[in-house]
């Protein structure tokens, strides 16, 4: 299977007293990053993974995290050898 990247972006909604420490959680996983965030709980999260399967778990695991009001999936991108493919 050729060399990929799943690259997607996430609007993570958490109650607002959660923020901090989601923001910590989710810095945690791997290939995920914080990029921007408001003090009402609205995350903008970037998510690097190796596969889909990877970039479901990691959305999963970020719906699991106490506080989350939900994770929605906004962008994905495949970046590899295979043909580019990109949903939004």
């Amino acid at each position: 299977m050729p060399d990929t990247v799943h690259i997607s972006s996430l609007v993570v909604h958490v109650r607002p007293e959660r923020c901090a420490a989601i923001r910590a959680a989710i810095g945690r996983l791997e290939g995920a990053e914080v990029h921007a965030g408001t003090e009402d709980g609205k995350l903008v999260v970037v998510l690097e993974t190796p596969s889909e399967a990877e970039t479901l778990a990691r959305i999963a695991a970020i719906n699991d995290m106490q506080g989350t009001i939900a994770a929605s999936l906004i962008y994905h991108e495949i970046d590899g050898d295979s043909e580019e493919t990109s949903h939004a």
